[in-house]
């Protein structure tokens, strides 16, 4: 319970900490706004980012490809390791076959 308060507590404190850095602007131009104004134009810059890949980009886009993609990449798989036992199999019944000359 006190976790969450203080995190609270810490939020409140910078989002009023933000609130007088944005409105120190009235009086003039410092570097306090200057850095929240940073803050928040990246804040923004990666939310935006980010809810336009999850919303947008991941469900009409990327799905859609990635999906075949991985129905192919499986099927692929499952070829190559069929092969693989088939060379296995292969190359034990060379050597069988090696193993019976090298008798007779």
């Amino acid at each position: 319970m006190t976790d969450a308060l203080t995190w609270h507590a810490a939020t409140v404190l910078v989002g009023g900490i933000g609130t007088l850095a944005i409105f120190s602007f009235l009086i003039r131009e410092n570097p306090f706004f200057r850095l929240f104004e940073h803050i928040f134009i990246g804040i923004a810059a990666g939310f935006g980012l980010v809810f336009g890949i999850k919303n947008f980009l991941w469900p009409t886009v990327l799905v859609p490809v990635l999906v075949p993609l991985s129905l192919v990449l499986v099927s692929l798989s499952l070829v190559l390791v069929s092969l693989s036992l088939v060379l296995v199999l292969v190359s034990l019944s060379l050597v069988l076959v090696l193993v019976s000359l090298s008798l007779v």
